[in-house]
């Protein structure tokens, strides 16, 4: 039986006693439409992506306006940069029940290690998606940290690319401004 990754992530939460709120909203495919269907910020969005390293997965979770920097990424678990690589969709599939873009930040739930980058806790709160390209949680980052980054498979690092973020923000301000 496959598990229903929203509502996993709900009891945990729940279970928590934790605020926060589900959004449910027309189906997006990226981290800028997400953010506008949650009335959020870009950086507000946890994004999630799942990673080989050597033979082992890992997930990484960054601010969405961000990129994460496989060659930090490799330091991390002191690997070579060329054994470290994206999982195939079929291999997030399989180990997330959830389809690209949709996998919450939540490693743990799969059993999975858990890399954050510490700038995600600039925001007071975060959102992503939940475990489904129709519905987000929003909550607060002080919370998020103590659940996922603080347990015994999460960690923060300085994994992501720093001129990325400038490029995507400037980007966004122009599309404002038009």
């Amino acid at each position: 039986m496959a598990l229903n990754v929203t509502q996993e992530i709900l009891k945990i939460l729940d279970e928590n006693n934790l605020e926060y709120d589900l959004i449910n909203h027309a189906p997006v495919y990226t981290s800028k439409d997400a953010a506008k269907a949650r009335g959020t910020e870009l950086s507000q969005g946890a994004k999630s992506l799942i990673w080989k390293v050597k033979n082992e997965f890992v997930m990484t979770v960054a601010p969405a306006h961000k990129k994460v920097d496989v060659k930090k990424l490799a330091s991390v678990f002191n690997v070579e940069d060329s054994e470290v690589s994206l999982a195939r969709p079929k291999e997030v599939r399989q180990l997330t029940y959830c389809n690209i873009g949709s996998v919450p930040p939540f490693g743990h739930v799969f059993g999975v290690k858990v890399v954050i980058d510490p700038s995600l806790f600039e925001n007071d709160w975060i959102a992503f998606n939940a475990g489904s390209h129709t519905s987000s949680i929003k909550m607060k980052a002080k919370d998020y940290r103590r659940l996922v980054a603080e347990s015994k498979k999460g960690m923060t690092a300085d994994i992501v690319l720093s001129d990325f973020e400038d490029s995507l923000l400037e980007e966004e301000k122009r599309e404002e401004q038009s």
